[in-house]
């Protein structure tokens, strides 16, 4: 069976952030291992979706170590607020986003930050 990449933010875990997003992909990792897909988890540590550099450099470095012809699943938190990253990767790697909430719909944010993320 083909190996299936799972990109996640790095607190996915974490029981201090709680959040639905996290227990979503929590669940659909392990049961898509309990149905014998091969999961391999890359947890990546960042202020997602507005990552610092090193956390930016970071996923675009384990993106590049995958072997070409991947599938890699990435959480939309991770994914959407670096396409800058993603994108470039899309020629060797078959990639989906999985997203929960589109980033710009978060409520509370300040209207520019909304519009900025919408864009």
């Amino acid at each position: 069976m083909t190996a299936l990449y799972v990109v996640l933010p790095g607190d996915v875990d974490d029981a201090s952030v709680p959040s639905g997003g996290n227990t979503y992909d929590r669940r659909l990792c392990d049961r898509l291992t309990a149905s014998g897909v091969d999961v391999h988890e890359i947890a990546v540590a960042g202020s997602w979706p507005r990552p610092d550099t090193e956390a930016r450099a970071v996923l675009g470095h384990l993106l590049a170590a995958l072997p070409t012809g991947s599938a890699v699943l990435l959480d939309g938190l991770v994914a959407c607020g670096v396409p800058e990253v993603v994108v470039p990767q899309a020629r060797r790697l078959s990639l989906s986003v999985l997203v929960h909430l589109p980033l710009a719909d978060e409520t509370g944010l300040p209207p520019a930050l909304a519009a900025e993320l919408d864009a």
